[in-house]
């Protein structure tokens, strides 16, 4: 019985983050598609730009979260800039 439930638990931390940013998701693509929408009609492409970054910078955030604080699992980006 306590097998069982560990191994629930531990599945569980797997697979909660998953199903946390796939439902995530469309709502982000839904609120990107209306902010194209109005920005590319009413504001110069600057503002289009930095709000799109601001709401690519809010999803990463949320993956991160997940997969360092939930998942337990570190996660390193780096940059290559060539010159």
């Amino acid at each position: 019985m306590l097998s069982f439930f560990l191994f629930t638990i531990n599945t569980l931390r797997f697979t909660l983050p998953i199903l946390t940013l796939y439902g995530t998701a469309p709502t982000f693509i839904t609120f990107w598609f209306l902010l194209r929408s109005i920005t590319s009609i009413l504001f110069p492409r600057h503002i289009y730009r930095r709000c799109d970054d601001h709401l690519y910078s809010i999803y990463q955030r949320l993956v991160l979260f997940f997969f360092q604080n939930w998942v337990s699992v570190k996660v390193c980006l780096t940059i290559h800039l060539f010159k």
